[in-house]
């Protein structure tokens, strides 16, 4: 990063952030962010909406792939992860939200067909990422900007991602769920590869519950608003009934287990 501030033209010091490997991780959150509009923008009219579709989640595996390379590369190498205890362990792994994405955005690039509304999250992420990186990287290292608060564009940028940073987080955790209900209506719709989505979300969602205090209340604000609607003196009992039986089911697999010896 000092070389870019030293540099004495914006291009220069353009040309030398580019070199980082956090610009890297940037490019593909820019990726994302781009082609999921263009992809919403052309979802029925343009053969391109296939193409902007794959790039969305290629640019996701190269975002967070660079962060799980980071992380776990050098133990990858050196064949350190283990089941058990150990620097990098197995269990470690799979519930780091970054492996998580990696492997969600690997799935839906790889499945078809196109799943609409699993690009809703990846763009949330990618944008609040992409305007974070221009505030604190391209502002301070390209443009050289001393105080983003005395920049009217940059202030408004920083203003927007720090006072919205909850509501982004909520808004992640309920497209995913959302994004879980879908795939168990298209399961019981039996249509195509509904099985390896429906399998996919469910199990992403399930490991990030560990660590995420947003997904655990956003599962528990959609609890108490469907028990209102199954409350209602219309549902027929038997429904009730199943619902109950089914809630309890997905209690048991959402809880963690830290979560199950505290009770």
């Amino acid at each position: 990063m000092s070389s870019s501030v030293g540099s004495t033209t914006i291009t220069s010091r353009f040309l030398a952030l580019t070199k980082t490997t956090k610009f890297a991780w940037f490019i593909g959150h820019f990726a994302v962010v781009l082609c999921s509009i263009f992809y919403w923008l052309s979802l029925r009219s343009t053969s391109l909406t296939e193409i902007w579709y794959r790039i969305i989640f290629l640019g996701a595996m190269e975002s967070f792939g660079v962060l799980v390379y980071q992380t776990y590369g050098k133990a990858l190498k050196k064949g350190d992860v283990r089941n058990g205890s150990g620097p990098v362990n197995f269990r470690q792994v799979i519930r780091d939200e970054n492996v998580l994405y990696f492997l969600l955005s690997a799935t839906w690039l790889i499945l078809s067909p196109r799943i609409a509304i699993a690009t809703i999250p990846f763009f949330i992420i990618s944008l609040f990422h992409a305007l974070t990186y221009i505030v604190t990287d391209i502002a301070s290292n390209v443009l050289q900007v001393e105080d983003v608060k005395k920049h009217p564009y940059l202030r408004f940028i920083d203003t927007l991602v720090s006072d919205n940073h909850e509501t982004s987080l909520n808004a992640i955790c309920n497209s995913e769920l959302l994004c879980l209900l879908y795939n168990f209506i298209r399961l019981l719709t039996f249509r195509s590869r509904s099985f390896i989505a429906f399998v996919a979300v469910f199990l992403f969602v399930r490991f990030k519950c560990y660590n995420s205090a947003h997904m655990k209340r956003s599962i528990a604000k959609w609890e108490v608003r469907l028990d209102g609607v199954i409350a209602h003196p219309a549902v027929p009992h038997p429904v009730k009934t199943q619902y109950t039986n089914a809630k309890l089911l997905l209690r048991r697999a959402f809880i963690t287990p830290t979560e199950k010896k505290g009770n």
